[in-house]
């Protein structure tokens, strides 16, 4: 689980894994399975309309099935 509040403008996550997002009151699920060329994108991209109040960045890191 990853809260989001207003001074977040990144988080951390790894490739292969579900991460819950906690935003205020409001809550949602993505699963990271990202082409291996992504390493970062806008999660507002993928946040459900109206949760997200500003930009927050992910850093997406490469699962190890997909380093071997």
């Amino acid at each position: 689980m990853i809260r989001i509040d207003p001074s977040t403008s990144h988080v951390n996550v790894n490739d292969g894994t579900t991460v819950n997002f906690v935003v205020g009151t409001n809550t949602f699920a993505w699963r990271f399975d990202v082409p291996h060329n992504v390493f970062l994108f806008n999660l507002n991209r993928i946040a459900p309309p109206y949760v997200l109040d500003h930009q927050v960045e992910v850093y997406v890191a490469p699962s190890m099935l997909s380093i071997f």
